[in-house]
């Protein structure tokens, strides 16, 4: 009888053993699959972060044009009026004076 306690002991084992190894199967599997999970975020983020870079590239040279030193000069800019647009020529004559107003020291010196 001793020895049909430690067949059914020694089966009792065998079968812990069969289970122990199905899970480390099973999280194994799970274990590669969230790796290929984590390495295609890994590329999205990647690929996001180069996005992000060109973005802010794009908007530094933007601001550059815009508000940078030759901003003054451009005239293509929507619902911007130009102060020079009636003659053509670029410049506008300036209006002519009524009346000269002199000083008092002036006057007296004509």
């Amino acid at each position: 009888m001793a020895s049909g306690a430690k067949d059914i002991r020694f089966r009792e084992l065998k079968d812990t053993i069969s289970q122990l190894n199905m899970t480390i199967r099973t999280q194994n599997d799970l274990i590669i699959s969230l790796q290929k999970m984590l390495e295609e975020r890994n590329a999205k983020d990647d690929e996001k972060d180069r996005i992000i870079s060109k973005l802010q590239a794009q908007l530094e040279y933007f601001k550059q044009k815009l508000f940078g030193s030759s901003s003054e000069r451009r005239s293509d800019l929507p619902g911007q009026l130009s102060l020079f647009s009636g003659s053509g020529s670029g410049e506008e004559p300036l209006p002519e004076r009524a009346g000269v107003h002199r000083s008092k020291d002036q006057q007296a010196g004509t």
